[in-house]
């Protein structure tokens, strides 16, 4: 996998695409991040800044979509592991992310399984990823019904939704691989 192809999948991950990101913010996240491969710097240890960026920018993003109003749309509930609200299953029921995830199961579970997952929280990142990948995929077209939704109701293109999407599909996994569930 080459360089490029990294970076656009860290950025789908987070849910940055130009679609929904102003170009300067896309230019200067390349630049920090090619600054630091030029350096030969690891990026290992921005991991947690990179998080606090993903929540800041998604909390932006609200926040101009809605008029300068910062809200949290409560998909799932904070906290470790991250879970599903009852208004989040529902969402992604009426968007459509329940069915194609249920239709295309075996299909996404061995997207997952070719990151060879050793914890939980790999499955997690993974798990995000692979609906962000599998949404801008232009070959496999398994979530039709969802980007149509989200055409006609634009108020939904928010990355919270696909967090929501990658936790549902998380589960799913772990249902099949309940080994690399943490001890309670």
């Amino acid at each position: 996998m080459d360089f490029l192809n990294i970076v656009i999948q860290i950025f789908a991950f987070f849910g940055i695409t130009p679609e929904n990101t102003p170009k300067y913010i896309l230019f200067g996240v390349i630049f920090f991040i090619g600054f630091q491969w030029i350096l030969n710097k690891k990026i290992e240890p921005l991991d947690a800044t990179i998080k606090k960026m993903e929540s800041f920018v998604v909390r932006l993003c609200g926040a101009l979509e809605s008029g300068g109003e910062i809200s949290k749309i409560q998909l799932y509930q904070s906290g470790s592991p991250l879970n599903l609200t009852d208004k989040g299953k529902n969402e992604l029921t009426n968007i459509g992310f329940i069915e194609g995830i249920n239709t295309n199961l075996d299909y996404l579970l061995s997207l997952i399984d070719k990151f060879k997952p050793a914890s939980a929280f790999d499955v997690e990142k993974i798990s995000i990823a692979v609906i962000n990948y599998a949404i801008n995929d232009s070959e496999v077209k398994i979530f039709k019904t969802v980007e149509d939704y989200i055409y006609s109701h634009p108020e939904y293109n928010n990355p919270e939704y696909f967090k929501a999407a990658g936790i549902y599909l998380r589960d799913k996994y772990f249902e099949r691989h309940p080994n690399l569930l943490p001890p309670n």
